[in-house]
């Protein structure tokens, strides 16, 4: 069975890698304006 994550927790782990955090800043500033 797996284990849930809320949202936060699932960012956290994911953006603990510089490329994937700098994909979703990127993604959430086009996004934005």
């Amino acid at each position: 069975m797996k284990k849930l994550r809320t949202w936060h927790e699932f960012l956290i782990e994911k953006l603990t890698d510089r490329e994937e955090a700098i994909g979703y800043l990127q993604i959430s500033l086009e996004e934005y304006l």
